[in-house]
């Protein structure tokens, strides 16, 4: 993983400056090194030399390999902070996307057919214990209320509900001509 630090003209960057961001960034990104080719981060300062309370903003872009890249951006008081927020940001969207991608893939938690010592794809006994292969009188009662078509649903209690229209509770709140 390669990690590049832009900055503008208002932000000075020296070489301790660079080290320190990327460590950071090492430190923040660290369990997605495998999976990002390059990170990029570009420092600016909004309005330049006048101070302000958000004034200082980090863009902050990862580079998945063979995929679209992320970004993320925060803007705080101090460069530091800008940093750090972007980095937080960046983190849960990494968590989000590679596990939408490893659901996608495949290697989510499924079931093979088999009885109670069921496993997943990996082998390891599953967590969940067995469902139980005859329902109960009063389950087979619920679903038949439901599967009669009666126009009302049935809840987990019991006790039917009917559904109302969403234009009939609007219209109702429309003001009268």
């Amino acid at each position: 993983m390669k990690i590049q630090v832009n900055s503008d003209k208002a932000i000075p960057m020296e070489a301790r400056s660079v080290r320190s961001v990327e460590g950071r960034v090492n430190r923040a990104l660290s369990r997605f090194k495998d999976r990002l080719s390059r990170v990029e981060l570009h420092l600016s300062d909004q309005n330049g030399v006048k101070r302000g309370v958000r004034d200082k903003r980090c863009l902050l872009e990862a580079r998945p390999l063979r995929r679209q890249p992320l970004v993320t951006q925060m803007s705080a008081a101090t460069v530091g902070a800008a940093v750090s927020g972007a980095l937080t940001k960046m983190r849960k969207a990494l968590d989000t996307h590679f596990g939408r991608a490893d659901d996608a893939a495949g290697k989510r938690r499924t079931t093979t057919s088999g009885g109670a010592g069921k496993t997943d794809k990996a082998g390891s006994p599953e967590t969940r214990p067995p469902a139980h292969k005859h329902k109960t009188s009063s389950q087979r009662t619920r679903k038949s209320m439901a599967a009669k078509g009666s126009g009302k649903r049935v809840t987990a209690g019991g006790r039917r509900t009917k559904k109302k229209g969403i234009y009939q509770a609007r219209r109702k709140s429309w003001p009268q001509r």
